[in-house]
Parts: structure tokens; C-alpha cells; sequence
């Protein structure tokens, strides 16, 4: 048998396109034409499998990328969360105020601001907003402490704040 360079078959043979074509071929071409066909069938498939492993590959890489960038964010919104100041307790517990009463609780407030940072006097210029006397200052175990002259206008025991517990506290 002849082989033609340029179809790589029998000399003179076409590349077959319908069976009756491949009909008309003798027995050797047939087998080599079904060779051929059964080593591009195998040719392909091996093909898809390589680009299936592939794309397994990729959409495996894909879902580590998510898994890690959601990881990511959970960390680092708790650490965030974590750096951010706590929220300012503007009272611990309920009581029904008046308006005095609340402006003498902001005025502990800025004394007790004053207090954190070191002042002297830190009620200076600041006075009951009831009665107009000032804050009374006095130094204890738990540090300086300031508290409100007359307790008594707002209904209360004591309005006080103190170096070692500096959000106001109201007695009743």
C-alpha cells in the first residue's frame, strides 16, 4: 500500500465525509481509517478530560479564594468591632428626672471628664444648676470625688463621681 503524504491515507484517498464514501474503500483503508478514527476519538477524549481536571482545578481554586477572603472579613470585622470605644453609659438604671436634675447629671459629666485628665479642680466654674452652689470636692479611697451640695432638690441621696468610677451616680 501507498501512503499519500498530504492525507496521510492510501494514495488517492480522500478524507472520508459519508458512509457511502467509506463504503467504497477497500479493506486496509478501512482499517486504517477506523485506526485513525478510533486514535482521535481517544486523542479527544483524553483532551476532555485534561480540560475537565483543569476546570475542576479552577473552580476548586475559585471557592478557596472565596472561603478565604470571607474568613478574612469575618477576622477583621471582630477586629474592628473589638477597636472601636465602648459606647458612653449615660445612666445605669431609670430614674424619672427633672430637667435640673439632668443638667446637674451633665455637669458631673464634664467634672468627671476634667477628673480623668488630671485637673486640680475640676469642678471649677461648674455649680448645681438647682440651687446655684458649687460641686463639693473631697478626696477618699477611691480618689477625688465630687459631688452635688444639695441632693436633697433633686429628689435624691447623692449625685456623685469619683476617679475610680467616673460615670455620674445618682442614689435615691
Amino acid at each position: 500500500m501507498t501512503i499519500d503524504m498530504k492525507t496521510n491515507g492510501p494514495l488517492g484517498a480522500a478524507a472520508p465525509k459519508d458512509a457511502s464514501l467509506i463504503a467504497g474503500l477497500s479493506g486496509d483503508s478501512r482499517k486504517w481509517l477506523d485506526q485513525k478514527t478510533m486514535e482521535k476519538e481517544k486523542q479527544d477524549h483524553l483532551l476532555e478530560k485534561q480540560l475537565s481536571a483543569k476546570e475542576k482545578q479552577k473552580i476548586t481554586a475559585r471557592y478557596l479564594v472565596i472561603a478565604m477572603s470571607v474568613f478574612t472579613i469575618i477576622i477583621s470585622v471582630t477586629l474592628v468591632t473589638k477597636s472601636l470605644p465602648d459606647e458612653t453609659v449615660i445612666r445605669k438604671g431609670y430614674y424619672n428626672t427633672n430637667k435640673k436634675t439632668d443638667l446637674c447629671l451633665q455637669n458631673l459629666w464634664v467634672i468627671s471628664g476634667r477628673i480623668q485628665k488630671g485637673e486640680k479642680d475640676p469642678a471649677h466654674g461648674l455649680k448645681c444648676p438647682a440651687t446655684g452652689a458649687g460641686y463639693l470636692l473631697r478626696h477618699g479611697d477611691d480618689g477625688m470625688a465630687v459631688y452635688c451640695p444639695n441632693p436633697e432638690i433633686h429628689k435624691v441621696s447623692a449625685l456623685f463621681v469619683t476617679k475610680g468610677r467616673p460615670v455620674p451616680e445618682v442614689v435615691k
